[in-house]
């Protein structure tokens, strides 16, 4: 387990620690994955905006993980990247594995 694995874990026991983690932790996995799935279909943001129906600027405050994006801008992504959405719950523990090497 490496150093900065070991401190999150710590951290997590602090209750405003854990709401902030678990309250930004799902913008920017949003971002992430809007973005994985623009760059995957190949298409540049200002391509995916206009078929998603959305201003460049939106999209990009999507991809940036600091807005809380909407189910139906999510659903439009997925159509305009000919992908499937899908949305699912993980333990709180799996979500530290990403820090370990």
């Amino acid at each position: 387990m490496t150093a900065i694995t070991q401190h999150h874990k710590q951290q997590l026991k602090r209750p405003k620690y854990k709401k902030i983690f678990i309250d930004t932790q799902a913008e920017h996995e949003l971002a992430q994955k809007v973005i994985r799935a623009r760059i995957n279909s190949g298409l540049s943001q200002k391509t995916i905006a206009k078929k998603m129906g959305i201003t460049l600027s939106s999209l990009l405050r999507v991809e940036s993980g600091s807005y809380r994006t909407s189910i139906n801008t999510l659903i439009k992504c997925a159509i305009a990247t000919d992908t499937v959405l899908l949305i699912s719950f993980e333990s709180l523990e799996h979500s530290t594995e990403e820090f370990d090497d």
